[in-house]
């Protein structure tokens, strides 16, 4: 994108030195995650950045931009402080996703109830939240340590959830497997067997004679 001289007019004296750093990137053009056009970029809701609360799960700080005069109109967007942008569309349509997916799971755990899926998995996905909170608010974390430990988080609990759908997999196989025996049909006699009962069927009559 080309550079928009007007934006350091709205550049606020108070922001951080790393945060002018990233705001003055987007004013020249060269952050990768604007590629829109715009008249004007402000700071609604101050110059520090805080711990997100559009995304509870977000270990990265940010502050709040405020795109003016872009086609889509005005945008709000979170600039974290690795230099990434997400508007408040994006992180809305990332918690309705993991929403979406917990009904999928619900969904798919009520089908074997006995299991008891439902149950453990909300405990551990209350368990993972907790360990990113408390990561989110460790100040003494850099964020990209903050980053590769809330992926390890992310992981472990995905672990969890592919254990889960294994022992599904195994219930459903199992389920599968009684419900073809039940269908299978009464054996029927051997020729042998019925030599047998033919022989002893004759003796009866000779002993009646």
């Amino acid at each position: 994108m080309p550079p928009r001289p007007g934006v350091a007019l709205h550049t606020d004296a108070t922001l951080p030195t790393a945060v002018q750093h990233l705001v003055r990137q987007i004013a020249d053009g060269n952050n990768p995650h604007v590629q829109f056009a715009y008249r004007e970029m402000r700071f609604p809701r101050g110059t520090q950045p805080h711990n997100t609360s559009t995304d509870d799960l977000e270990v990265r700080k940010s502050i709040t931009i405020e795109f003016r005069g872009t086609p889509r109109g005005t945008l709000i967007c979170h600039l974290f402080n690795d230099g990434s942008i997400k508007t408040r569309e994006q992180m809305h349509a990332e918690i309705n996703h993991r929403v979406a997916m917990d009904r999928h799971l619900a969904a798919e755990e009520a089908r074997f109830p006995t299991l008891n899926q439902t149950v453990a998995r909300l405990e551990a996905q209350r368990y993972m939240k907790s360990q990113i909170q408390a990561l989110r608010n460790d100040g003494t974390r850099s964020i990209m340590s903050k980053q590769v430990e809330k992926s390890n988080i992310e992981m472990r609990y995905r672990a969890f959830l592919q254990a889960q759908a294994l022992a599904r997999q195994a219930a459903a196989a199992a389920a599968a497997a009684a419900a073809a025996a039940a269908a299978e049909p009464a054996p029927i006699a051997t020729s042998a067997s019925a030599a047998t009962k033919k022989k002893g069927d004759k003796k009866k009559n000779k002993s009646r004679k």
